[in-house]
C-alpha cells in the first residue's frame, strides 16, 4: 500500500531539498486562489457604476474613468493574467536554463545531485510570489470597488497603504527566506 504522507527526509549531505516535492502544493494553492480571484472579481463587478473611477492621484481622488465593461476586461486580464503568466513563465523556463540561475553558492546548489531539488524549490518559492501578487492585486481591485461606492470616488489612502505595506512585508519575508535557504552551504 503506497504511503500518502512521506516523512521529511534528508539526503547524505543533510539537504532537505531531496524530500517530497513542494511544487505541487504551491501550484495547487496558486490555482485555487486564481479561480477564487476570478470568481471574486466577477461577483463584485455588479457593485461598480457604469462609469468606473479607475485611476487615482496621490491624495486618492479619481482622475481617470472608463466604462465598466472595459474596466472589467482590463482588471480580469491584469489581476489574473499577470500573476498567471509570471508563474507559468518561471515554472516552464527555470528547469531548462539552470545555467542562468543566480544563487549564492551556485556551484553547490546546482551540482548535478542537487540541481533538480533546487529547481523544484525555486519553482515552488516563485509560485508563492505569484500568490502574494495575486492577493495584492485583488486587494487593490477591492479598494477600487470601495472607492467607486462613494459619491465622489476616492481611494481610501490608509487602507491602500496598509495593503501595500503588507505586500512589501510579504515580499521581504519571501526574499529573506530565499537567502536563508541558499545563503550558506549545509554542514
Amino acid at each position: 500500500m503506497p504511503q500518502l504522507i512521506q516523512p521529511h527526509k534528508r539526503n547524505s549531505d543533510g539537504d532537505p531539498l531531496q524530500s517530497r516535492d513542494p511544487t505541487d502544493r504551491s501550484l495547487v494553492l496558486f490555482l485555487i486562489l486564481l479561480v477564487c480571484s476570478a470568481i471574486f472579481i466577477g461577483m463584485t463587478s455588479h457593485a461598480l457604476p457604469a462609469r468606473v473611477a479607475s485611476h487615482f492621484v496621490a491624495n486618492g481622488v479619481a482622475n481617470g474613468f472608463m466604462p465598466r465593461a472595459i474596466f472589467m476586461k482590463f482588471i480580469m486580464s491584469f489581476s489574473i493574467g499577470v500573476p498567471l503568466i509570471m508563474v507559468l513563465f518561471i515554472r516552464f523556463t527555470m528547469g531548462r536554463r539552470s545555467q542562468r540561475i543566480n544563487l549564492p553558492h551556485r556551484e553547490y546548489w546546482l551540482a548535478p545531485e542537487r540541481e533538480q531539488a533546487t529547481i523544484r524549490y525555486l519553482k515552488s518559492h516563485s509560485t508563492y510570489f505569484g500568490v502574494f501578487l495575486l492577493l495584492f492585486l485583488d486587494y487593490v481591485y477591492w479598494m477600487v470597488v470601495c472607492a467607486n461606492a462613494a459619491p465622489i470616488p476616492t481611494l481610501p489612502q490608509p487602507d491602500f497603504f496598509i495593503g501595500l505595506g503588507a505586500f512589501i512585508a510579504a515580499i521581504l519575508i519571501w526574499m529573506i527566506a530565499l537567502f536563508i535557504r541558499f545563503g550558506k552551504i549545509p554542514e
